[in-house]
């Protein structure tokens, strides 16, 4: 089974939205180190092997997660819309 499959198998509602595979799987980094541009380590406040900023916590993982893609200039959605031509990420 392709990258692609597997994707689609777990999130099947993905096979109507574009989306584009940005590299292959690996353990080196993850989805929030992918939002921070990191692709050299996990980003993780679970991991004792991943990295974290040292004045965030490591508890609730919303919240935490929110505090550290704030640490990198990422502002809460006020009311949900789309903003145009901003990035998004959504937890």
């Amino acid at each position: 089974m392709s990258d692609r499959e597997k994707i689609e198998a777990a999130l099947p509602a993905l096979r109507a939205s574009p989306y584009a595979i940005t590299s292959p799987p690996g353990k080196w980094y993850n989805c929030i180190a992918w939002a921070l541009g990191i692709a050299h380590v996990r980003v993780d406040p679970f991991d004792r092997w991943g990295s974290w900023p040292p004045d965030v916590p490591r508890e609730n993982p919303v919240k935490v997660i929110s505090a550290v893609l704030a640490h990198a200039g990422y502002e809460p959605c006020e009311d949900g819309t789309l903003a145009g031509d901003t990035e998004e990420i959504v937890l």
